[in-house]
């Protein structure tokens, strides 16, 4: 899917981070991008790309909206979509390829984590550390539509929040914006996982409830098995993420974690109807689809095979002539009366000479 739904990430960082945070991201989830670009106020071997020319939180917008008109110049055509992350953002890059890859590139749309105002729920925008993607035709749009119009050139000179600028610019350039729960759960996540899946430890937590367009949830129900990234990852935390999210897997806790010899593992076979994998006979054996236990049994045996019948014996059944048989049975009625008569023949002379002895 990677060739056919290609993603350039952009990570926003800054000189002092490289190495304590952008190292850690380049070794990790962005090798799973199509393209990389670490965006800074320097240009480094790093590699990093200088849009702006100073540092600060009040610069996020300018180095973000750079970014985009950067990108818009050199690799509108080298990528479909195009997404924004923090260097402290985690990304499943195959869930966010997954996400987008029912939607044409070439459509104005982009996703992320809806957030609204506290006081205000029609001022909409995608939270930013979560990060956000938008489609080839919508970094079009921002950038020739806005960027390059005199129109907003004021605008383009303040210090706003990035996201919240970004997110209503995208909306007057006619950018729709995508709809990126999986259900009543969330893919993208603007604080950490274990602040996201441990109910009540993180108070940043309760202050994206206020702004969160959708009731926040917490706990095993917080997030969608498609989740799409966490924000505020430590580097240690993203290399736990990489081994439990790329190299754990439990054994036998559905057939896409199982190793691909587990049917000589286990005794798993397919249906031929279905194609199915059910649990077979034998020790231990479990149903795949219903987790029960199958009762074990003895295998059974096999036949033992036959004795090929020598071709020069003569067949035991041979094939029946009525009229031969007919004949044959009449044959031996005959013999057997012929056999019976001397022998009564023989009894009589022997009485007869019997009775003269006696007579004489």
């Amino acid at each position: 899917m990677s060739s056919r739904v290609r993603i350039l990430c952009f990570i926003v960082t800054h000189p002092g981070n490289l190495q304590e945070k952008a190292a850690h991201v380049k070794v990790t989830w962005a090798r799973r991008c199509n393209t990389v670009l670490f965006i800074s106020s320097e240009n480094t071997d790093f590699p990093t790309i200088a849009v702006v020319d100073h540092e600060g939180r009040e610069y996020l917008w300018q180095k973000t909206s750079g970014a985009f008109d950067y990108i818009y110049t050199h690799y509108l055509d080298k990528a479909d979509w195009f997404l924004k992350a923090d260097d402290d953002t985690y990304v499943i890059v195959e869930n966010l390829r997954k996400l987008v890859s029912v939607y044409n590139p070439d459509e104005p749309i982009f996703f992320g984590r809806k957030f609204k105002r506290p006081n205000n729920d029609k001022i909409v925008f995608m939270q930013g550390g979560a990060g956000y993607v938008l489609s080839r035709k919508a970094v079009e749009l921002l950038v020739v539509n806005i960027f390059r119009n005199s129109k907003y050139a004021s605008r383009m000179n303040r210090h706003p929040p990035e996201d919240a600028m970004i997110s209503a610019l995208l909306l007057e350039a006619g950018v729709k914006e995508g709809y990126s729960r999986d259900g009543i759960h969330e893919t993208f996540h603007p604080a950490a996982p274990e602040d996201t899946v441990v109910p009540d430890t993180f108070p940043i937590v309760h202050k994206f409830a206020s702004f969160n367009f959708y009731p926040v949830k917490q706990g095993l129900e917080c997030c969608s098995n498609y989740t799409i990234s966490f924000h505020y990852v430590t580097p240690d935390t993203m290399y736990w993420l990489e081994h439990m999210v790329y190299q754990l897997r439990p054994f036998g806790v559905g057939y896409y974690a199982c190793p691909s010899d587990i049917r000589a593992i286990v005794g798993l076979q397919e249906d031929p109807q279905d194609g199915s994998v059910n649990a077979t006979e034998g020790q231990g054996a479990t149903n795949v689809e219903t987790k029960e236990e199958l009762p074990n049994k003895k295998p059974k045996e096999k036949p033992e095979p036959q004795k090929k019948r020598d071709p020069k014996r003569k067949s035991v059944i041979a094939p029946v002539n009525t009229e031969d048989l007919a004949e044959k049975k009449k044959e031996e009625k005959t013999k057997s009366e012929k056999k019976r008569a001397p022998r009564r023949r023989e009894k009589r002379v022997k009485g007869d000479d019997d009775v003269k002895e006696d007579e004489k």
